[in-house]
Formats: structure tokens, sequence, C-alpha cells
């Protein structure tokens, strides 16, 4: 397998204090990511791989979620957590730069009064502050570069109120990608945890960084969260929990007294302080 080249994240925030914040994500989400993003949603893949919310997760999200609540779904893709919150908040701002998860969005919000969709994410933070903050599935994980990705998570903490939390879901070190790790370890002698997954459905190969729970534990709190909880996101992989009804239901007796570190995804729920 010949060497991948390192990618942007189009999530990525450079610098969370900087002035030009906005020209810098614009920057970032022309990198290859992105494209592959929008060909991932375009395609109709993506959906039809993920058809709908993890629900453990969205149960995790919601109890952090009151009608009064203002929410942010930064990587909200074509909303499969985003309309679900809707209802159960006083607004709820979608960012994605990817202009076909966006479009997706609109598409299928168009009854729904309190969704703020956009590509801009200088309307992030002019919405805000938000009570609760999301970003979901590995978004976080797309950014391979350690110090992007903590000044994307400060920028998080940025946008959210005093004491406001956020949810950050990334795949497992210790359940997924083995055979890219290996690929990685042997070939480059990379073992930060840093993989470039073939992605057959768009025929391309995307970046991920991939954590274990202290890892995820040290960068939350190094970036000012205190980190209430790490829990599986899920035992089976989440296209089989989106899909099968049953295998939500086996999953509902086992997560709760499920360790982190056999999750197939790792579930952060942090404070701001």
């Amino acid at each position: 397998m010949a060497a991948q080249p390192e990618m942007t994240a189009p999530y990525a925030v450079a610098d969370a204090d900087a002035s030009d914040r906005s020209e810098r994500l614009e920057s970032n989400s022309k990198a290859a990511t992105l494209e592959q993003y929008e060909k991932y949603y375009s395609s109709g893949a993506y959906d039809l791989r993920y058809p709908c919310a993890n629900q453990s997760t969205l149960q995790a999200i919601r109890s952090k979620v009151t009608q009064t609540s203002k929410v942010l779904d930064f990587g909200c893709g074509s909303g499969r957590y985003t309309l679900p919150l809707a209802a159960g908040c006083q607004r709820i701002v979608a960012y994605d730069p990817c202009p076909a998860a966006i479009k997706l969005l609109k598409d299928r919000s168009r009854w729904h009064k309190n969704i703020v969709h956009t590509a801009d994410p200088d309307d992030i933070l002019r919405a805000g502050p938000y009570d609760v903050g999301i970003c979901i599935f590995g978004v976080l994980s797309h950014i391979l570069d350690k110090v992007v990705r903590q000044n994307t998570l400060r920028f998080l903490k940025e946008c959210l109120g005093e004491r406001g939390w956020l949810l950050v879901s990334v795949p497992n070190r210790l359940r997924r990608f083995y055979r890219e790790q290996l690929v990685s370890a042997l070939q480059h002698r990379d073992f930060s945890g840093q993989v470039h997954f073939y992605r057959g459905s768009i025929d391309q190969f995307m970046p991920f960084y991939l954590y274990t729970e202290e890892s995820l534990r040290a960068e939350l709190q190094e970036c000012g969260f205190f980190v209430q909880s790490v829990k599986p996101e899920s035992l089976l992989p989440e296209a089989l929990v989106t899909k099968l009804s049953y295998a939500c239901e086996f999953e509902k007796s086992l997560l709760p007294r499920t360790p982190a570190w056999l999750g197939y995804g790792l579930l952060a729920t942090a404070r701001c302080v």
C-alpha cells in the first residue's frame, strides 16, 4: 500500500485566538478531507451507512439539553443528531463546512424554525454562547495534528457559556482500524495513532487520529475542560447500531456495565471550568 499524504481536516481551527479564524477555517475547508465528505454526502453513501443517530449517544446528549438550551452541533453532517435534538431545545446551530451536507440538512429541516444551519464559522460565535456543544462521531479525529485539535477544542470552549457542556465522540484505538494501524507502524514507523482508512463507497482514503480513553481525557483537560465521564459510545459498529433495532436493544443492557476501553467508539462528557 502506498503511503498516503497527510490531509487537513475541514473542521480544524488553526488558532482559536486569531482574528482571521474565518479565513483559516475557509482555507481548511478546501482540503482533501472536505472533498471526500462532499462526495460521501452527495452520493448518498453516508446516509445509507448511518441512517439515524446512535440512540445511546442521543440519550446522553439529551440528558444535558433542556427546552431553554442553546445547542451547537459542530460537524453536523446531514443532521442525524441535529434533527432529533431540535424538538427538545430552544435553538440549535448546525455547522458543517461541507456544502452537500448543509444542503441535505436544509432540505430536511425546512419545518424546524429553531435550526440555524451554516457553513460559515463566524456564525458559530455570533449565535453563542451555547449551553451544550456536540462534536460527534469522529469529527475531531479527522484533525491529525494535536496542536490543531487542541485549538479546535479551545474554540469550542470559547463558544460555550460558563459551565457549558461538551460531548465528544471519537474512534477507540483499541477497537478500530487494526490493519491500518499495522500498516502505519510497519511501513511508516508511525505509532502515533494516525491512520488512513480506505472508504470503498467513495473510492478514497480518509484520515483518522485514533484515541484511547487516556488520550481523550488528557486533550480535553489540557484545553480547560473538566471531564465528567468517558464511556463506550457503542459496542458494535456504528453502521449496525444505527440500522438494526435488535443491535440497539442488545447494547442497552450492556453499555452501562461496559468499561470505556471496550467501546467501538469513546464518548466523553465534559464541562467548561
